[in-house]
């Protein structure tokens, strides 16, 4: 399994992507526990740079499904119900410190299932590919 923070693709009907989170460097991101002290932080989730990703090539992600390694944190989860993400798939979870996350999933009808990286890693290689 990658060590990385977090990889991602997302498929819709009319696009394909692979997106692996690009740090700056020196991040203060790396390191720290994901979801927390987010003003402080300004690199790229895999989730934000695979969205917009999306946007500056055209390619919808509305009715999407998102694989993620990392389950994604609030902020994440806020840019994904506004992207119209049907789903989450995810390898590895962890609590929801703010109890917020799991709130606004559940307002939004957004369901999450956790799925074993051995599933999503044949989508990623293919995407990666081209």
């Amino acid at each position: 399994m990658p060590q990385s923070q977090g990889r991602l693709c997302h498929r819709s009907r009319r696009a394909g992507s692979w997106h692996p989170e690009e740090f700056p460097k020196p991040c203060p991101c790396v390191g720290g526990v994901s979801g927390a002290d987010l003003s402080l932080k300004y690199c790229a989730h895999a989730e934000a740079n695979a969205l917009a990703q999306s946007a500056y090539r055209g390619a919808s992600t509305a009715g999407a499904d998102i694989f993620c390694t990392n389950f994604p944190c609030v902020e994440c989860v806020k840019l994904l119900i506004s992207a119209g993400i049907r789903a989450i798939y995810y390898v590895h979870g962890y609590p929801d410190v703010s109890g917020l996350r799991d709130r606004y999933l559940s307002q939004a009808g957004i369901p999450t299932h956790p799925i074993a990286w051995s599933r999503i890693q044949p989508h990623l290689t293919a995407l990666a590919k081209g």
